[in-house]
């Protein structure tokens, strides 16, 4: 049930100022919220969440964030939370915290050895997704036959000149023994298990033996020194800069003898550095099985195997349990419908599976498990619900029943990170709601403030712009606040929030109907905890405990109902924003208890004006 007011015989759910007309027949610490917006959902690039898992950018970063995420749902609500309000002195979320669903895969080319028949380097797009498969590499001949020269091209792009591998000595090593002949492998079956050995034959008098180093354990400087301890043997370390570089970095090497000074190598591996440290397009890592030689040439090979990849459900649920660890202010599950009607226009894969009932409830799920006594992360959820019929999202809202989480269920036309006037579904309407939630002070209502919107509609076509659904806010404006939806509707030019409305809609609580007074609630919560925790914690408990802490919770209380701060407020009951006659702190053995009731800020919702309309009298 939502908030109603009763007036002149009218029940009032919309906030506004309402004056009803009457006859008179007798002649007679500075402190700041949590500014952090989750995203979990998809983007045309970057790694799925489950393989980098939670990345975070700052508003100030939200170029880069574009330029890892490419376009999308993601990039969408980041770009809307952002600038989300038209109203002067609403900024937008400060920090993004994004966990990617959908499972793109990089676009990739092996490239064999000199006999083109072993597999040598693997060769990935750094970007994931489908746009890597634009990309192509190649290899031609360098200055010297140890070296190779490496282009990276982009499809109708610029060439990224990578250039050629140093080929640096790194060492020699002689056999100095008198076996008639002395020859060293370097092989492995992997790169970890590679193994310097050495075959001695002839009657050798001076003890010198075989030997079979594990160069995993051994970096290039401990190598030669492990060496020059054995009789018969003598290396060198060719290149100082190179005595820190790990002896698996050394080329593998067929059977070659030693009776001379043999130098060695890490050619494969300058060849990795040029291509990992100078590229921004492209990563490389080296075959499973280390093979001798040099990359064969090919001209502009392309990579293969970009994909967006599909989202199911569990890809959100998983989004959300990482998240647990963490500490933000709003979350948002960047999808408003299920993924067979997104396939149909075109903004997931076609293995997409993810409903979106499923999405919200495992969301609404997640925040009670923050919200837990033991977890102490409360914090608030917002999203989106696309169906042509408003019964369909009342329902869904009902069904939420959930004072932590907000639903938007109209579509919005913006400007995309790319200049271009777009309509999209109620998520991103959502984030512009979540950007105003971080972008005020902690209890600010989202009531009245104006959305950064070119236009809004129920279930628009996002081709013709013509909405198909039968939700209209001036018509349905109760309804939808009984349902427990947070909507706009148009004012003059712009578009305005109603009222800051949670899909609880159970009954008339004052703090459980409305999204600021939770978020006020919330941070007074978790703000006493911090402090107390900080303070009391994992000391000694002082004479007059409980004395001490009341004193300290009181000051808290004190500085969260200052003019400037405002998080509690005052009331008849409570001065300073709080119960004083019912604030009682116990002290037993190790424990304290403290109860409290405090006066969470409410907004200003409704104005009643009554105006009394009285009979003319002169007289002259």
């Amino acid at each position: 049930m939502a908030i109603k007011k009763s007036f002149g015989g009218a029940s009032i759910l919309k906030p506004g100022v309402y004056s009803l007309t009457k006859v008179d027949n007798t002649a007679g610490s500075s402190l700041e919220s949590n500014d952090t917006l989750f995203l979990v959902g998809e983007s045309t690039k970057g790694a799925p969440g489950d393989v980098e898992g939670i990345t975070v950018f700052r508003a100030a970063q939200l170029s880069s964030l574009i330029a890892k995420y490419g376009s999308g749902p993601i990039v969408d609500c980041a770009l809307a939370a952002t600038r989300p309000s038209k109203t002067p002195g609403v900024n937008g979320a400060g920090r993004f915290m994004i966990w990617k669903t959908n499972s793109s895969t990089q676009a990739s080319r092996t490239l064999l050895e000199a006999t083109a028949t072993n597999p040598l380097f693997v060769v990935k797009d750094r970007a994931w997704g489908v746009e890597g498969n634009n990309l192509s590499i190649t290899i031609a001949n360098g200055t010297t036959s140890l070296q190779k020269l490496i282009t990276i091209n982009k499809l109708n792009d610029t060439v990224e000149s990578l250039g050629e591998n140093a080929a640096q000595q790194v060492t020699t090593i002689d056999y100095t023994g008198n076996a008639t002949t002395a020859a060293l492998v370097i092989s492995g079956v992997s790169e970890a298990a590679k193994t310097l050995t050495t075959t001695l034959a002839g009657d050798q008098t001076d003890g010198s033996v075989n030997l079979s180093i594990s160069l995993s354990s051994y970096n290039i400087k401990e190598l030669v020194d492990f060496i020059n301890a054995q009789v018969g043997y003598l290396a060198t370390l060719v290149t100082t800069t190179l005595a820190a570089k790990k002896a698996v970095e050394l080329d593998s090497i067929a059977s070659t003898s030693i009776l001379s000074p043999l130098t060695l190598y890490r050619l494969q591996y300058e060849i990795l550095e040029i291509i990992n440290s100078d590229s921004n397009r492209v990563e490389a890592t080296l075959a499973t099985t280390p093979v001798i030689g040099l990359p064969v040439n090919v001209t502009n090979v392309f990579l293969t195997g970009g994909a967006l990849g599909a989202s199911v459900n569990s890809d959100f649920s998983n989004g959300f349990s990482a998240s647990l660890a963490e500490d933000w202010n709003v979350v948002i599950p960047c999808i408003s419908q299920n993924a067979t009607s997104d396939i149909t226009l075109g903004v997931t894969d076609a293995g997409s599976t993810y409903t979106i009932a499923s999405v919200l409830a495992a969301a609404s799920s997640h925040l009670a498990v923050r919200g837990s006594i033991k977890n102490r992360k409360e914090a608030q959820g917002m999203g989106g619900f696309r169906s042509t019929t408003k019964s369909a999202a009342y329902n869904q809202a009902g069904t939420m029943g959930d004072f932590q989480f907000q639903l938007a269920i109209q579509d919005v036309q913006i400007i995309d990170a790319l200049g271009n006037s777009v309509w999209k579904q109620p998520h991103v309407k959502a984030a512009l709601d979540a950007g105003i939630r971080l972008g005020t002070p902690v209890g600010e209502p989202l009531t009245h403030k104006f959305l950064n919107v070119l236009n809004v509609g129920h279930a628009v076509n996002p081709v013709t712009g013509v909405p198909l659904g039968d939700f209209n806010p001036n018509l349905d404006v109760e309804e939808a606040i009984e349902a427990g939806i947070l909507f706009v509707e148009k004012v003059g030019g712009g578009w305005r929030v109603v009222v800051d409305n949670t899909t609880y809609a159970i009954d008339s609580s004052f703090v459980y109907n409305r999204g600021s007074v939770v978020e006020a609630a919330q941070f007074v919560a978790k703000t006493i905890r911090k402090e107390v925790e900080a303070n009391f914690v994992g000391k000694k408990v002082s004479n007059g405990q409980a004395s001490s802490i009341k004193t300290f919770v009181r000051s808290i209380l004190i500085s969260l109902n200052a003019p400037e701060v405002n998080i509690i407020t005052a009331s008849d009951d409570a001065p300073q924003g709080f119960r004083e006659d019912t604030f009682v702190v116990t002290q037993s053995g190790n424990t304290t208890n403290i109860q409290i009731h405090i006066k969470p800020v409410q907004g200003q919702d409704f104005v009643f004006i009554d105006i009394t309309a009285g009979d003319i009298s002169q007289a002259a």
